[in-house]
C-alpha cells in the first residue's frame, strides 16, 4: 500500500511540523509527500486540513499522555490569520495543550470576565470540520478499527506515545474521530478544556462518578434529581461499589457545607436515609466498612457554625481533578480531601422535575473548600447556564433532550479538564473506556449537525414556556417556572444565566403579565428566558391524568411522553414515571406531589394556537372557568375521585 494512500484528508489533528513527528514515531505516513501537502493546504481553503501530531507525542509539559483527547486539537479556527502567517513565511505555531487552546479561544472555566463569555460565540469560534472530500459537513468515520503503516506504531499507541491527538486511532471504543469532533463542539459550548461523548446521559453520569470515586467514598447530592440518577446513587452504588450518598436540600447552603465535611454523619461516613424537610429528624446508616458504627439520628439542618468551615485535610481548590488515587491504600478525594469528607458534590442546574435552580457559584465554592469535585447535570439548561463558568469541575448532559431536539437518539457527554477526560479514556483505568459506553459515530454526526441551531431552538422553547407560564400564573394556577419573578430561585437564575440582567428583576410579588405579551415584566431574563420546562402541581394523580388526556387526545396540544426538548410539547406525571424510583415519602419531601405534571414546551404551531389548546384542556378539567368545566363533574385539585389512588406503583 502506498504511503500516500494511507493519508486521508481528515480534520482531526493538531498543528505540528510533520517531519519532526515522523522522526519521533517512525510511521512513514507522517513523512509522506501527501501529508506535507495537506499540512500546507488548510490556509488555502482546499478541503479539510490534516495537520498531524505534536512535537512531543508523549505529552506537553503539565499535560496528560498523548492518548488524551486534548479536546480541541488546536487547529486554528481563524483561517485568514493562518493564511497571513503562511504568506509571511512564518511557521505555524504549535498549541501544545488543551489548556493553551482553551485560553486562546476563551474556553477556560474560571478565567472569565463578567459578561464577556458567550456559549454561542464560543461554539461558532472553533474550527469547522469539513468532509473528507471538501464537503461542508464532516465525514463519518464508521470504522471500528484503524490501521497503521508500521508495526511499531501500534505498540506506541498502546503505551501512550501516540494517540488521537496525533491522529492515530486504534479502536472506536477508545477514541473515534467523528465522536471527538462532537466532543470539541460540546467543550466549546460548555466552556471546558475537553469533552467526550457517551451512549446515554446515564452513561455520562455513571462514568464521571465512577472515575472520581472509589470504594468507601461518599457523595453529597441534591435530593431533587432525575429518578434514574437518584436510583444510581441511592441503590446501585452502595450495593455494587460501596459508595454512599448523602442527599441534601441544595438551597440550604449550611446543610450542604455540613454534609460535605461529614457533620451530618457524626464521626463516621454514613448515608442519609431518604430526604427530609429542613429541621426534621432523619435516620442515617453507617457505611458497611465502618467498624462498630450504629444507626444514629441527625437533622438535615446543621448548626450555622458549619457554614464556611474548611475541612482541615482538604487541598487547595485549584488542584487538578484527574481521578487519581494519590494516597496509596487510603482513597483520596479528587481534590485530596479526607475519606470522611465527601468526594463529589452532584446536582442539576435546574432540577428534574421540580425546577429548583442551583446556586452554582455558591455550591462550587463550598465544595472546593472541602476538597470535593463539583459535577453538574446541565441537561435542562444548555446555553441558558454555563456551570463551568461558575466553578463546576465536570458538566454532564443527556444529549437526547434539548441538544438533540428530535427525540430520535440516546446519547450523553462529559465535559471537563483535558486531564479528567484523559482519565475517563485511559486504557487501564478509564471508566468510560473500560465499561464501553461510548458513542456511535453516526449519532455523533447527527448531533453535530444540530448544535449550530441549538441556541435558536432554546430561544423559542424559552419564549413560549415563559408566555404559557405567565398566563397560567395570571389565571391562578399552581405553575412553577424559573423565569417567573414569583419563582423562589428567580434571583439565582438572574445571576447565573447567560445574558440576563439581574438589576431588572422585579420583586418576587410582582404580577405576571396576563395578556398577549410575555415581555412585560420579563426584561431581566436573557435570550433563553427561564428555559423550556414548566410544571403544574395539580395535587392528585387523577387530575393530572385527566389533564394530560385532554391535552393530547382532545385539544391536541402535545403528547403524553417522558423526555424533553422535542419540537412538540411533551407532558408526563413525574411521580408515576420519571421520579417513580423515589419512595413516596421521598417524593413528598422534595415537592413531587402525585399530581405534578412536567411539561416540555415545544415550538411547533403558532403560540396562540397552542395557548388556546392548553387553555381548552385546563377548562375541560375544571382548572379554569368555562362551559366545559361546568358540564363536567366538579373536582377540586388534590381530591382523589377516581380509582387508582395516588398512582403508587404506576410506571409509564
Amino acid at each position: 500500500m502506498s504511503p500516500d494512500l494511507a493519508v486521508t484528508k481528515r480534520s482531526t489533528a493538531v498543528l505540528m511540523d510533520s517531519q519532526d513527528a515522523a522522526a519521533t514515531s517512525g510511521d512513514e505516513r507522517l513523512s509522506s509527500p501527501t501529508t506535507k501537502k495537506l499540512n500546507s493546504c488548510s490556509a488555502s481553503g482546499g478541503g479539510s486540513c490534516v495537520i498531524e501530531n505534536s512535537k512531543n507525542p508523549t505529552s506537553a509539559p503539565g499535560m496528560p499522555p498523548a492518548t488524551t483527547c486534548v479536546a480541541h486539537d488546536a487547529c486554528d479556527s481563524n483561517f485568514e490569520e493562518q493564511a497571513a502567517r503562511t504568506a509571511a513565511g512564518g511557521k505555524r505555531k504549535l498549541i501544545e495543550s488543551g489548556a493553551a487552546w482553551a485560553k486562546a479561544t476563551g474556553n477556560t472555566a474560571g478565567d472569565y470576565n463578567e459578561g464577556s463569555w458567550d456559549p454561542v460565540t464560543s461554539l461558532a469560534s472553533i474550527r469547522h470540520e469539513f468532509g473528507e472530500h471538501g464537503g461542508v459537513n464532516m465525514s463519518i468515520e464508521n470504522s471500528a478499527t484503524f490501521t497503521v503503516m508500521e508495526p511499531e506504531s501500534m505498540a506506541k499507541i498502546f503505551t501512550g506515545q501516540l494517540g488521537p491527538d496525533n491522529d492515530f486511532f486504534v479502536y472506536s471504543r477508545h477514541f473515534n474521530p467523528t465522536v471527538m469532533a462532537l466532543g470539541r463542539q460540546l467543550a466549546a459550548l460548555e466552556g471546558t478544556e475537553s469533552a467526550y461523548c457517551t451512549a446515554s446521559g446515564m452513561a455520562a453520569i455513571s462514568a464521571a462518578i465512577l472515575q472520581l470515586c472509589k470504594h468507601g467514598d461518599r457523595i453529597v447530592a441534591s435530593n431533587r434529581l432525575y429518578g434514574g440518577t437518584f436510583a444510581f446513587l441511592d441503590c446501585f452504588l452502595p450495593r455494587m461499589a460501596g459508595i454512599r450518598t448523602t442527599f441534601v436540600d441544595i438551597t440550604d447552603l449550611a446543610a450542604v457545607e455540613a454534609a460535605l465535611c461529614g457533620d451530618d454523619v457524626g464521626s463516621t461516613a454514613c448515608e442519609l436515609m431518604g430526604s427530609t424537610a429542613p429541621g426534621a429528624a432523619a435516620t442515617v446508616r453507617p457505611l458497611a466498612d465502618s467498624p462498630g458504627a450504629t444507626p444514629a439520628t441527625t437533622t438535615s439542618t446543621p448548626p450555622s457554625a458549619a457554614a464556611g468551615r474548611v475541612c482541615t485535610t482538604a487541598l487547595p481548590a485549584d488542584d487538578i481533578l484527574d481521578g487519581s488515587n494519590s494516597d496509596g491504600d487510603q482513597p483520596a478525594g479528587p481534590r485530596g480531601g479526607r475519606v470522611g469528607a465527601a468526594r463529589v458534590l452532584f446536582f442539576e442546574t435546574i432540577s428534574n422535575p421540580t425546577l429548583v435552580v442551583a446556586d452554582v457559584p455558591a455550591l462550587a465554592a463550598a465544595a472546593h473548600r472541602h476538597g470535593a469535585a463539583v459535577v453538574v447535570d446541565n441537561t435542562f439548561a444548555p446555553v441558558l447556564v454555563s456551570p463551568a463558568k461558575h466553578g463546576a469541575d465536570v458538566v454532564v448532559h443527556s444529549l437526547s433532550k434539548f441538544i438533540s431536539g428530535a427525540s430520535d437518539v440516546i446519547a450523553g457527554c462529559v465535559c471537563g479538564s483535558a486531564a479528567f477526560i484523559a482519565s475517563l479514556m485511559s486504557l487501564t483505568s478509564g471508566s468510560l473506556m473500560l465499561l464501553g459506553a461510548t458513542m456511535n459515530p453516526q449519532v455523533a454526526f447527527n448531533l453535530s449537525a444540530r448544535l449550530p441551531h441549538l441556541p435558536l431552538r432554546m430561544r423559542e422553547h424559552g419564549r413560549r414556556a415563559l408566555l404559557f407560564a405567565s398566563r397560567l400564573h395570571a389565571l391562578g394556577l399552581p405553575v412553577s417556572y424559573p423565569g417567573l419573578p414569583s419563582h423562589p430561585q428567580a434571583p439565582v437564575l438572574a445571576r447565573i444565566s447567560n445574558g440576563s440582567l439581574p438589576h431588572l428583576l422585579p420583586p418576587s410579588g410582582s404580577a405576571s403579565p396576563a395578556g398577549g405579551s410575555a415581555v412585560a415584566g420579563a426584561e431581566w431574563l436573557g435570550p433563553y428566558a427561564g428555559g423550556g420546562m414548566l410544571s403544574l402541581d395539580l395535587g392528585s394523580t387523577a387530575m393530572a391524568y385527566d389533564f394530560m388526556r385532554h391535552l393530547q387526545n382532545n385539544a391536541e396540544f402535545g403528547y403524553m411522553a417522558v423526555s424533553l426538548g422535542f419540537h412538540d410539547s411533551l407532558v408526563s406525571c413525574s411521580g408515576a414515571s420519571t421520579s417513580s424510583e423515589m419512595r413516596a415519602e421521598q417524593r413528598q419531601a422534595v415537592g413531587i406531589s402525585p399530581g405534578l405534571v412536567r411539561m416540555s414546551v415545544g415550538y411547533t404551531g403558532s403560540e396562540e394556537q397552542r395557548w388556546a389548546q392548553l387553555q381548552q384542556a385546563a377548562t375541560a378539567v375544571g382548572l379554569v372557568g368555562g362551559e366545559g368545566g361546568r358540564k363536567r363533574r366538579k373536582r377540586k385539585v388534590g381530591e382523589e375521585v377516581e380509582e387508582g389512588g395516588d398512582g403508587e406503583g404506576v410506571v409509564v
